[in-house]
């Protein structure tokens, strides 16, 4: 014949169990932590704060092995291109007084992307930057090919420019998240989400 069995169980807010099972309760909260919504929150923000960059994914590991890291593809914007580079040298000139700026207004006719070229990791040097197309020159300039011959020059030191952009926005990209996950699993976040939220707990820490 069925039985019906009542089993009573005490139950603890955190302010109430002791030091060790708080220290629990919170070690078990961080090692199931869902980073999701967070990391969503952070990569839309950062996207809608590049829109000189189409098409933007973002990748990345972390926040405790040596390779973590994060790294995007894209393509960047030529306006913004040149612009960011004509800030840049601020009207530093080549050999034979080219000025740069006439120079770099031909990257307009350039696709500048953002490539990835290892898959296994997301670090910033799991993608490079290209810069790929051919200059147009107005024939009746006279000084077409000294112009030429300048852009061609100035061209790899363009893209290494373009790619220090890059790493450094991968950087600011991988400590936003790693700051944003340290401030979510610090102990006094945690204690504060569990009190504002009523948690209880069994003795032991482990969530009723």
């Amino acid at each position: 014949m069925p039985q019906t069995i009542i089993k009573k169980m005490t139950v603890y807010s955190f302010n109430e169990l002791t030091e060790r099972s708080q220290e629990r309760a919170i070690q078990n909260y961080c090692e199931s932590f869902d980073f999701d919504f967070h990391q969503e929150y952070i990569i839309d923000d950062i996207k809608e704060s590049c829109e000189h960059i189409e098409d933007m994914d973002v990748q990345y590991t972390g926040f405790w092995s040596q390779g973590d890291g994060a790294s995007f593809t894209g393509t960047l914007d030529s306006d913004w291109a040149i612009e960011f580079l004509n800030n840049y040298y601020k009207g530093s000139t080549y050999p034979d007084n080219v000025a740069l700026e006439h120079i770099v207004q031909h990257l307009r006719t350039f696709d500048v992307s953002f490539e990835r070229v290892n898959s296994m990791y997301s670090h910033e040097n799991t993608c490079n930057t290209e810069l790929c197309g051919s200059p147009e020159w107005s024939l009746h300039v006279e000084e077409s090919t000294r112009l030429l011959e300048a852009f061609e020059k100035a061209l790899p030191t363009f893209t290494e420019v373009i790619d220090q952009y890059r790493r450094e926005l991968c950087h600011d990209i991988y400590e936003r998240l790693r700051d944003e996950y340290n401030d979510c699993t610090t102990k006094e976040r945690i204690m504060e989400y569990f009190t504002e939220n009523n948690f209880l707990f069994e003795e032991d820490g482990s969530v009723y």
